[in-house]
């Protein structure tokens, strides 16, 4: 469980530091997910609420929506534990969506929900999408 909440900080980090101005790269959401579908429900919200508080430690001029988006990481985690028994890249994706559609709910409650939320969400899909993808062979 720790290493790929490492993995999720770390990427995220690394993502953070070279791609500062480039909004939605990061798998915020595809690591708590990985956590949950490996290591169970508890392991997925735990990696959910540590991955996302670290991303808002590093991202804090959003940090308006850290309670949400950790509740939303935390709780995609915990699901993904009782999913074992579907492919784990579809489980990915399928969570993915629930995130997005939770997210773009609550981001729309602050009325951020502009043209550049989506692109955002579409460029976090396929950084968490080409995450899923490596898993599933390496995993």
């Amino acid at each position: 469980m720790w290493n790929i909440i490492l993995l999720g900080i770390l990427l995220n980090t690394a993502v953070y530091i070279c791609f500062r101005n480039v909004k939605g790269i990061d798998a915020m959401p595809a690591f708590p997910i990985l956590a949950g579908y490996l290591y169970g429900s508890n392991a997925g919200f735990l990696a959910g609420i540590i991955i996302a508080a670290t991303y808002y430690i590093l991202n804090l001029r959003a940090i308006h929506y850290a309670p949400l988006t950790v509740a939303s990481s935390a709780f995609i985690g915990f699901i993904a534990g009782f999913l074992t028994g579907i492919d784990m890249f579809v489980v990915g994706i399928a969570l993915l969506c629930v995130y997005h559609l939770l997210s773009g709910f609550f981001v729309s409650i602050f009325g951020a929900l502009k043209p550049g939320y989506f692109a955002f969400v579409l460029m976090n899909v396929m950084t968490s999408v080409v995450v899923f993808y490596i898993s599933s062979f390496v995993l």
